[in-house]
This record gives C-alpha cells, structure tokens and sequence, in this order.
C-alpha cells in the first residue's frame, strides 16, 4: 500500500524528496499518514477535496482483494 500511495503522491507533487509515509494499526485498520511539504498540501487536497479523495478510493479499492481496512490521513 505504501508503494502505491508514494508512486501516486510523486506524480503530483514537485518535491518528491518531502515525502513521508508511515504506516500504523488500529484495531484492524491500517492507518496511513502521509507528510508532504507545507507548499504542496493544497496540491494533495485538489479542489474541493477530490484529489485526496481520490487517493483514498484507489488505496481502499487495493485493500479490498487483500481483505483490510484502510485510512489515509493527510498530515500538517
């Protein structure tokens, strides 16, 4: 999961170097926090919040076939 979400997130942000993923679990559910710089967080979010809605269908869609819960958490 976390390869995908770096593959999608370094497409559309410019400083690829910036970008932390970590991973943790909760009650079954596996929480992933992704840090990018404080410039490209708009660029994360999208209008309207689709971007990062978005990532987060296509992460849980991933999921589903591997029978886990997800949640992607964008932060500060």
């Amino acid at each position: 999961m976390k390869d995908l979400l770096r593959y999608l997130v370094e497409n559309i942000v410019d400083e690829t170097e910036a970008i932390q993923i970590s991973q943790s679990d909760e009650n079954g559910t596996q929480i992933l926090h992704l840090k990018v710089a404080s410039a490209e967080t708009g660029k994360i979010i999208g209008k309207g919040g689709k971007v990062i809605k978005a990532l987060r269908a296509a992460l849980k869609v991933k999921a589903i076939p591997a029978r886990k819960r997800l949640h992607l958490v964008l932060e500060d």
